[in-house]
């Protein structure tokens, strides 16, 4: 799985050695782009951590300058690493970041040419696994959250951006606490937004949608926080199946 995210290089790199499991040939910048992140991994993923100077690397690893620094690339494009400059510049682990993440899926879904039906069923999918799992992981700290969030949205109205109608979705994908899922439903979240017609309607019609909006939002809210999977799975898959007139 690692071995597919290295991109395949041009004949003009470096000789190609290995093959991942794509079938793609890779060089030794992407061998060692793989070493490296494998090495991260093991470590706990410890942000901050300073892996070593470029010659540091080059030295620990018997690899040319060319090498480390293509591996290098490779690591700061995934937003693994970031790297100091300078006099006593160093290889720091990073945090990859989430949004970026789910843009860049998103942009290659676009390209694939998802349609609306495409989002709607597998919004559907994955937003009812995020409810059961969240519904099952619900702590006090995160019913708290729930009611502060349906609190905060009292006062939006036809004006509110998509930040705002979507944090409670967000909000859930978190406190389902699976990684895979957060990232799968933000990256649909997203893309159900720029398929909105939503913020071409008139201000009427946009009002009403948000008071709908916000009574789903309390109504899943309090089904979750009553541990009432019934009345949630209902409520939500109704509210998704309301989005399928503002989807082009």
């Amino acid at each position: 799985m690692l071995a597919a995210m290295t991109p395949a290089l041009s004949p003009a790199d470096e000789p190609r050695r290995k093959r991942n499991s794509l079938g793609t040939p890779i060089t030794r910048a992407q061998t060692l782009f793989l070493s490296l992140l494998k090495h991260i991994i093991e470590l706990g993923w410890p942000e901050g951590l300073p892996l070593g100077s470029e010659q540091d690397l080059m030295k620990i690893h018997g690899s040319s300058r060319t090498t480390v620094r293509g591996a290098i690339h490779l690591l700061e494009h995934h937003s693994i690493v970031r790297v100091q400059r300078g006099t006593g510049g160093s290889v720091i682990v990073a945090r990859p970041d989430l949004n970026a993440t789910m843009q860049g899926v998103g942009v290659y879904l676009e390209y694939a040419g998802i349609a609306p039906r495409d989002i709607l069923a597998t919004r559907r999918a994955l937003e009812l696994a995020v409810l059961h799992l969240a519904m099952e992981r619900l702590d006090q700290e995160g019913e708290q959250r729930l009611r502060d969030q349906v609190q905060a949205e009292a006062q939006l109205d036809g004006s509110a951006g998509a930040d705002a109608l979507l944090r409670f979705h967000f909000l859930l994908a978190e406190l389902c606490g699976d990684p895979a899922l957060r990232l799968f439903d933000g990256i649909v979240l997203q893309l159900a937004d720029a398929h909105s017609t939503f913020h071409r309607r008139s201000r009427p019609e946009r009002d009403r949608v948000v008071a709908r909006i916000k009574a789903y939002h309390r109504e899943i809210a309090c089904a979750i926080i009553a541990r009432d999977k019934d009345q949630a799975r209902g409520h939500m898959t109704e509210y998704i199946a309301g989005i399928r007139t503002w989807l082009e």
